[in-house]
């Protein structure tokens, strides 16, 4: 969520297959790591019925980010971001 070089959060697949959207909103580190990662491999924005319009990445199944975040308990689910894993080579 938020624009291509300025993401505000990240919407997540965690591991039990739920979606949860990143809070609080991405910092100016947080964001520009993100989008660093991300140029060039994301799709045209779709909205989502939940959160509002998204930029998707354009293939996840072949080309997919993994990120680190903490998952809160409680009633309701937060998630926060904590950095982008990159790929071991």
């Amino acid at each position: 969520m938020g624009t291509v070089r300025r993401p505000r959060a990240l919407l997540v697949e965690l591991p039990d297959k739920g979606r949860a959207s990143t809070s609080p909103q991405l910092d100016t580190r947080q964001a520009r790591q993100v989008a660093d990662t991300v140029a060039g491999r994301l799709a045209t924005p779709v909205r989502h019925h939940e959160f509002g319009q998204v930029l998707p990445l354009a293939d996840p199944q072949r080309d997919p980010v993994t990120v680190e975040v903490a998952v809160g308990t409680g009633r309701h689910r937060t998630v926060r971001f904590v950095r982008v894993r990159l790929p071991d080579i």
